[in-house]
């Protein structure tokens, strides 16, 4: 008798929206045939380029391996909704480019492996109450291609009766659900076959790696649609364009000491131990300027996972290298044109903090001796414009950069650099915080502003100094649509 119109079967649907029960579609030919074949009738891709939507429609059956022969017996209802809940739960609400990614499995029970029809994934759930149950997917693939994005790398599930796709029904761990179904869709393991616990060269430490602790990646989903071969990047038009606009805050303190000594003692020159400091405010408004957001098809050695830059608007990335022909290790998105603030001051005796232990410096007499001075006209207030260089100092982090100070700023106002904001290089001691690029969010067509925040600190301490910087900044990027900021 054929089950499938006997009994009525679970038909679980699983979108965005949520999951519903539905009718299960009849007339395709059962998978008992007892030999072993590709199932690649099981996803279907709907790519919608007006609405901006990539749908991926997977067709799974799951059945119970541990019938009794000529027994009827499927699955728990609750289990195949708790696996179909898993996958929602882990592989929705992604972006490709501005592209909203929807992932819709179409999933019913069945009496067993034989009744399954071609154009579905078929699942041995397995709910025996015992630990140890391998969850695997048959599926052919070369493991050899982990990292490639080619259509022809795509691992492809197979239907086997000897070695079936068998998933525990076990609900301890969800997430290998999705790691499993990562494979359906055509993804490699990013962990060694030989050892799951080392990490392939390259590889990103996701889903794809750690199954019971891990999360699907944005690279995931990029990986799985252009394996797919379904998607043309060319039809894809993206509203990515933005004004930037740059806003930095900076306080800066020096603080010395110093003990003269004079050698060979001589009462007409003094010595001693005097302090000196300088402080400093500074604070910079940039005018707009537009950027495009494009995608990395191909990012070079050294980028990690980064998939999207900044450029001016209308140019192509083309900051892959240096000069030399090296990956550059902070290239320059696009600069912003500022407008800055400067305040600086000296003091002697000086403010605190000041070091605690003093820079000793012999002198003789006809050197001259030690004293105070009150703060030249050099010091003070000042306004003047620069362009700040908008970089990524590392992959997925941007950072302002401030490259050409204007020349002699001040000239005699105690011994900070020439301008203002320069003791800044993204490196040791300065600590660094914030500043993630907003990948996400620029390709959501739906987010209009966007606002990246960041600072760098720095408390450097030496015999006879103490040098204190905090700087913040932010970068607020507002997308234009029809030609206007939509902020």
């Amino acid at each position: 008798m054929n089950v499938r119109h006997r009994l009525a079967h679970l038909l679980v649907v699983l979108a965005v929206v949520g999951t519903g029960l539905a009718v299960p579609l009849d007339g395709a030919l059962a998978q008992g045939t007892g030999v072993e074949f590709a199932i690649d009738k099981a996803i279907t891709w709907d790519v919608n380029y007006d609405k901006r939507e990539i749908t991926v429609t997977v067709g799974m059956a799951f059945y119970n391996p541990n019938c009794d022969p000529g027994i009827f017996c499927e699955p728990s209802i609750a289990d195949v909704t708790a696996v179909v809940d898993a996958i929602q739960l882990y592989w929705n609400g992604f972006n490709y480019a501005c592209f909203k990614f929807k992932v819709v499995v179409i999933a019913q029970t069945v009496g067993s492996q034989s009744e399954v029809g071609p154009d579905e994934v078929d699942v041995a759930l397995d709910s025996t109450p015992m630990s140890g149950i391998h969850s695997f997917v048959k599926a052919e693939g070369d493991a050899s291609q982990y990292l490639s994005d080619d259509p022809g790398a795509r691992v492809i599930p197979q239907h086997d009766p000897v070695g079936p796709t068998t998933w525990s029904a076990n609900r301890r761990f969800p997430s290998i659900w999705a790691h499993e179904f990562g494979h359906v869709l055509g993804l490699h393991d990013n962990y060694d076959p030989k050892d799951n616990k080392k990490l392939l060269p390259g590889a990103a430490e996701d889903l794809m790696y750690a199954s019971r602790f891990g999360s699907v990646s944005q690279e995931m989903v990029n990986r799985v649609v252009r394996r797919s071969g379904r998607v043309d990047d060319n039809r894809m038009h993206c509203d990515n364009t933005f004004e930037a606009t740059l806003t930095v805050t900076q306080k800066d303190h020096i603080g010395m000491s110093q003990n003269v000594i004079i050698t060979p003692p001589n009462p007409h020159c003094s010595g001693g131990i005097s302090t000196s400091s300088g402080e400093q405010t500074f604070s910079v408004k940039s005018t707009p300027v537009r950027i495009d957001a494009v995608e990395l098809k191909d990012p070079p050695d050294g980028w990690g996972d980064q998939t999207v830059v900044f450029v001016p608007h209308g140019e192509q990335f083309s900051q892959y290298s240096a000069p030399d022909g090296t990956v550059e290790l902070a290239p320059i998105l696009f600069t912003v044109r500022s407008s800055v603030k400067v305040n600086r001051q000296e003091h002697r005796p000086g403010l605190p903090p000041l070091p605690g232990d003093p820079y000793v410096l012999k002198l003789a007499c006809a050197d001259g001796g030690t004293g105070g001075h009150a703060p030249v006209s050099d010091c003070g207030a000042k306004r003047y414009d620069l362009e700040f260089d908008i970089r990524v100092p590392e992959p997925n982090r941007l950072f302002p950069y401030a490259p050409v100070p204007p020349d002699e700023l001040y000239t005699d106002c105690i011994s900070m650099d020439d301008a203002p904001g320069f003791f800044i290089s993204y490196g040791n001691p300065v600590h660094f915080d914030g500043g993630a690029f907003p990948t996400f969010e620029v390709l959501d067509p739906g987010i209009k502003k966007i606002v990246v925040l960041g600072t760098a600190t720095l408390d450097y301490r030496s015999k006879g100094g103490i040098t204190t910087d905090q700087m913040s900044w932010t970068l607020t990027l507002c997308r234009v649509v029809n030609d206007k900021p939509a902020c």
